[in-house]
């Protein structure tokens, strides 16, 4: 009987491993051109976030290809809630993330009490907030992607 329920256990800790996925929230500058973006993203008193005010993560992006494998850490000197950062030519920004859930758009119900946390992000004269994220965030094999104009 122990064998049994040890194998129980491991095939049950298999499926919940293997069903373990990340959808990232990617803006992606394929010009040659560094683009200032200023995120403003307020810090929760609850709830677990999708948009982390502590840091982003950057990623080269050359010939339509996400190099995933070289990405670089930025994390602000003060977090806070507005940031301003220069987004280098051929390069992808991860701004949050979402773990073992399916996103549909930005006013869903998340799990675990998830908060959609961007009050707002701004390139040139586009200025994205919750309201109209998903008229220019879009699901990818990447994740869900701003390519910037």
């Amino acid at each position: 009987m122990k064998i049994l329920r040890g194998s129980f256990f491991l095939a049950f800790a298999f499926f919940i491993l293997g069903c373990s996925s990340m959808t990232r929230f990617i803006i992606v500058n394929k010009s040659p051109v560094a683009v200032l973006l200023v995120i403003d993203i307020p810090k929760q008193k609850a709830g677990s976030v999708i948009f982390s005010p502590f840091g982003f993560s950057f990623y080269p992006f050359k010939n339509g290809l996400l190099d995933s494998e070289n990405f670089s850490v930025y994390a602000p000197e003060k977090p806070g809630d507005v940031h301003e950062i220069s987004l280098p030519g051929q390069t992808a920004l991860e701004i949050g993330h979402i773990m073992n859930e399916k996103y549909q758009n930005s006013k869903q119900v998340f799990l675990n009490g998830r908060v959609f946390n961007l009050k707002k992000l701004k390139a040139a004269n586009i200025e994205i907030d919750k309201e109209n994220f998903d008229q220019y965030f879009k699901k990818t094999s990447y994740g869900v992607v701003w390519d910037l104009p």
